[in-house]
This record gives structure tokens, C-alpha cells and sequence, in this order.
């Protein structure tokens, strides 16, 4: 008797049918891109995300895909995938461009995403951030802003020295934070 033809899966289009390059870049700004991206990646595949995210780091502009409504989400998908060791490029753009970052509508999010998957060393240099008052005062106070400043929390309260230094910082701010629509939900997160 004749054996049953078994057939493979149809395979989502893999990394090497995609663009390169800047093509690459434009395509992971498009929504229909995006979400196709986001649907192939995965943690069996290093190379090819790590690859990804060094292409998309390298753009001319590259705050515009952290902060892009379609480009972001490839960068969170990246973060949930790749090993905190393999994000020290992007862990030096978010924190040098932290209040930038977190005060946008995109950006915030990726910053949260970040803290939730990166090394413990990697949140508590994010996350002492907000112990500067200008810092606090601005994230706090902002709609986008203090989610952030409220996910930095939970790394803060693990050391000491730096929940003193951000009681340190809120002080100088206390009645501008707690008068402040945004800035109360960060001072309940704070006091709880």
C-alpha cells in the first residue's frame, strides 16, 4: 500500500525572506511589518534577534523607531526575547535618553518593558534615575511619565541607600507631587 504523503507546516516567513538594511528598518515601522516581526521572533532564534536589534539601533534615528508607534513593539518583542547580556547596547540609549524616553507615549512603554526583562544590575542603574528631583518632578507629573517612575519602584526598594535618596529627592517636592493629578498616584506607589 501506498504511504500517507506527510506534509511540513507551512513556516511563517522566515528571517531570510525579510529586507535588509534600511528596508529592514522601514518595514519594522509599518504596522503590517511590525506585527509580522513581532510574530517570528522568538528565543530559539538569537542570532537572527540579536541581529535585529543591532540593525535597528544602527538607524540614522533611532530614537524614532524607540519612540514609533509601530517600530517600538519590535524593540519590546525584542527584549522579551533576547538575554539581558545581549542588551547592553540598547540598556546605554534608554538610559541616556531616559526622561525623553519615558515621557512618551511609545517610549514609556518600552521602558517598562525593559525593567521587566532586564538584568537586576541593568534596573537599578534605570531605575536610580528617578532619585534626581528635576528627574521625579518630570516623570511624576506627566501621564506617560508616571507609569514609568511607578515601575521603577520595586527595583528602588531592594537597596537602601537609594530609597533614601529618592525620600531625599520627594521631599523637595512633596506638596507640587501631591497636589498634582499624575504625581498622587506616584506618591500612593510610593507610601505603600
Amino acid at each position: 500500500p501506498d504511504k500517507p504523503v506527510i506534509k511540513s507546516p507551512v513556516k511563517k516567513n522566515l528571517p531570510n525572506s525579510l529586507p535588509t538594511g534600511s528596508a529592514l528598518i522601514e518595514y519594522c515601522k509599518s504596522t503590517a511589518g511590525s506585527h509580522h516581526i513581532q510574530s517570528i521572533l522568538s528565543s530559539s532564534d538569537r542570532e537572527f534577534s540579536l541581529r535585529l536589534l543591532q540593525t535597528l539601533l544602527k538607524s540614522p534615528n533611532t530614537m524614532s523607531i524607540l519612540t514609533g508607534a509601530s517600530s517600538s513593539f519590535v524593540i519590546q518583542k525584542l527584549v522579551s526575547v533576547l538575554p539581558s547580556s545581549d542588551l547592553a547596547p540598547l540598556h546605554n540609549i534608554l538610559a541616556s535618553n531616559f526622561i525623553r524616553l519615558s515621557l512618551d507615549k511609545f517610549g514609556c512603554r518600552l521602558v517598562q518593558s525593559y525593567l521587566e526583562y532586564c538584568s537586576e544590575e541593568q534596573q537599578i542603574l534605570i531605575a536610580n534615575q528617578i532619585c534626581c528631583l528635576s528627574t521625579i518632578k518630570a516623570l511624576a507629573c506627566d501621564s506617560n511619565g508616571t507609569f514609568v517612575a511607578q515601575s521603577c519602584l520595586p527595583h528602588l526598594m531592594k537597596y537602601p541607600n537609594q530609597v533614601q535618596a529618592l525620600v531625599q529627592a520627594v521631599l523637595g517636592c512633596t506638596v507640587e507631587l501631591g497636589s498634582h493629578h499624575h504625581g498622587t498616584y506616584f506618591m500612593q506607589c510610593l507610601v505603600t
